[in-house]
């Protein structure tokens, strides 16, 4: 027989196997003590795995609520951004604190100087 590894695949498996050893109890009554710890068992299994569906749920409630948070605290930040951009100059290095770019003066590309291969220069 294939494995079974899926958790409702496995209660209705142990289920069986108590339902079987209820049905041949007379014949299995040396393994009362396992029936007894698989019943036990059964029970905790359910038992947690209801306290994983409603942590499930809780876990996505707390993620929307975080996605909310993350929304707001961007915008907040944008905003500080741009009042500090108008109260100290779009030019000002501080700005970089911010996580902001300073207008900076553009650099002059000047022509490279031609470059020598070793010609004669040319006759006019």
């Amino acid at each position: 027989m294939s494995s079974i590894n899926g958790f409702g695949g496995i209660m209705v498996d142990w289920k069986n196997v108590l339902g079987a050893y209820e049905y041949h109890a007379e014949l299995l009554a040396t393994a009362a003590e396992d029936r007894d710890l698989l019943k036990r068992l059964l029970q905790n299994a359910e038992r947690l795995k209801s306290e994983q569906d409603r942590l499930q749920g809780e876990r996505q409630l707390v993620t929307q609520q975080l996605n909310a948070t993350l929304v707001q605290g961007k915008d907040a930040a944008i905003r500080i951004r741009a009042l500090a951009r108008s109260k100290l100059g779009h030019k000002n290095e501080q700005l970089v604190q911010f996580r902001i770019a300073p207008t900076r003066p553009r650099r002059n590309r000047q022509s490279s100087p031609p470059i020598d291969i070793g010609l004669p220069p040319a006759e006019e």
